[in-house]
C-alpha cells in the first residue's frame, strides 16, 4: 500500500490549462486521507503567466513545491529536476493538461494494482 506519493508536473507555458491542473490536484489531495501527498510543479522557463498563477494559487500550500528556472530546458530536464527532490515512497509524473487525472490512481488502489512487487507503472488514456 502507498504511504506517501509525490506527483511531479513539468510545466511550460500552461497558463490556459492551469485551472484544470489545480482542480485535479485539489480533488486528488482530498482522496485517500491515509496517503501523504506532495506535489512539485517544475516551471520549465515559461514566458507567460504560468509561474505567477502557480504562486498565486499555492503560495501558502506546504504540500506543494515550485521549482523554477528561467530558460526552457525541455520536459526531460524538468522531470529530472523533480525526481531529484523526491523523498516519498512512490513517485508519479504527469502532464499539466491532466489528460489522465491523478484520480485514476484511486482506481489502481481499489483494484490493488499498486504493490511492492511492481515498481514502474505506465498510465494511458487509451487503456
Amino acid at each position: 500500500m502507498i504511504k506517501s506519493i509525490l506527483i511531479i508536473y513539468p510545466i511550460f507555458n500552461e497558463e490556459n490549462r492551469l485551472a484544470k491542473t489545480f482542480g485535479d490536484i485539489e480533488k486528488f489531495d482530498k482522496s485517500y486521507s491515509s496517503i501523504k501527498k506532495e506535489y512539485i510543479l517544475v516551471n520549465d522557463g515559461s514566458t507567460d503567466n504560468t509561474l505567477l498563477l502557480i504562486k498565486k494559487r499555492f503560495d501558502k500550500n506546504k504540500k506543494l513545491r515550485i521549482i523554477n528556472y528561467e530558460k526552457n530546458r525541455g520536459k526531460g530536464f524538468a522531470l529530472k529536476q523533480g525526481v531529484q527532490h523526491a523523498q516519498n515512497d512512490w513517485l508519479l509524473t504527469t502532464d499539466a493538461d491532466c489528460s489522465v487525472s491523478n484520480l485514476q490512481l484511486n482506481d489502481w488502489l481499489k483494484k490493488n494494482y499498486i504493490n511492492n512487487i511492481n515498481y514502474i507503472y505506465f498510465g494511458s488514456r487509451n487503456y
